[in-house]
């Protein structure tokens, strides 16, 4: 989701569960590894482990999922995980179709702009975002997850290739996701995150 801009730019990194979303955290800079685990340590461990399944069931195995920036590559960003005991869902590269969150991003990209709405100012926009975080985006969760299985198939079906899933204009090359892939079991305890996402605004 990217809005061709000469305004400025404000990035966010947010997560959902079936459950629902987590805080949506604005970042200042870039990721990197550093504050990838700080993301990570301060946002989504405190929120994720509130997750009623993980009060129900605290021994349950906490899986998560996250794409191959190379914050989220990180040996050290990795070495955080497996110290709190998180394991981490294996994922093939520039796979957006495969990836719920994505979708998300992109409803919330044109519920933000809806109407063709532009915003003379950062200040102006920042209100929006968070609002549709909040009150819209919660509509699709159940959903999205709910797509999981047509997902899987429809990328076997299209060889590895892009799906109608694809929630952005543009297309990119992706390696072939193996039909051995399909076994994965997606639980509804499972986390989906999508690392700092750009929202561009207009001047």
């Amino acid at each position: 989701m990217r809005r061709h801009s000469g305004g400025g730019s404000a990035m966010f990194w947010g997560a959902m569960s079936w459950h629902g979303l987590s805080t949506l955290h604005r970042a200042q800079s870039s990721l990197n590894a550093e504050r990838c685990r700080q993301v990570m340590l301060n946002v989504m461990m405190p929120w994720a482990l509130e997750l009623p399944w993980r009060l129900d069931q605290p021994d349950c195995p906490f899986i998560f999922q996250q794409d191959n920036a190379p914050g989220h590559a990180a040996l050290s960003t990795r070495e955080l995980f497996d110290t709190v005991g998180i394991a981490l869902l294996d994922w093939p590269a520039r796979s957006p179709d495969l990836n719920p969150v994505e979708n998300l991003w992109a409803i919330v990209s044109r519920r933000v702009h809806w109407q063709g709405r532009q915003f003379m100012r950062l200040d102006d926009m920042l209100p929006v975002i968070y609002d549709c975080w909040r009150t819209e985006a919660p509509k699709y969760v159940e959903a999205l997850f709910e797509s999981m299985p047509r997902r899987l198939q429809a990328c076997i079906d299209a060889g590895g290739r892009q799906t109608k899933y694809y929630p952005y204009r543009f297309p990119v090359p992706r390696i072939r996701f193996e039909q051995s892939k399909s076994t994965t079991s997606w639980s509804r305890s499972r986390l989906i995150h999508k690392e700092f996402h750009i929202i561009l605004w207009d001047n």
